[in-house]
């Protein structure tokens, strides 16, 4: 059985960049966080309905990664 869920369709998408399919697009970046779920809270292992239910917060290092993708736009960008 085929893996169609959030991790296999980045590998898929990881696998084409390494094969040179996004050759043509300069501003890309792939980054995996495999130990995240879906909501891209930290774990191990499956998620569960308990896991999801209990008070998380958003993976640090996305946080950063996500912010400082937003200075890099709003800086190459120049004034609005």
């Amino acid at each position: 059985m085929t893996s169609t869920g959030p991790q296999a369709v980045a590998l898929a998408v990881l696998d084409l960049a390494r094969a040179g399919r996004f050759a043509e697009i300069r501003d890309v970046t792939i980054r995996l966080y495999p130990a995240d779920n879906h909501f891209f809270f930290p774990g191990t292992g499956p998620s569960s309905p308990a896991e999801l239910a209990a008070p998380q917060h958003l993976d640090p290092q996305l946080a950063a990664d996500v912010g400082d993708w937003l200075t890099a736009s709003a800086l190459s960008s120049g004034p609005a």
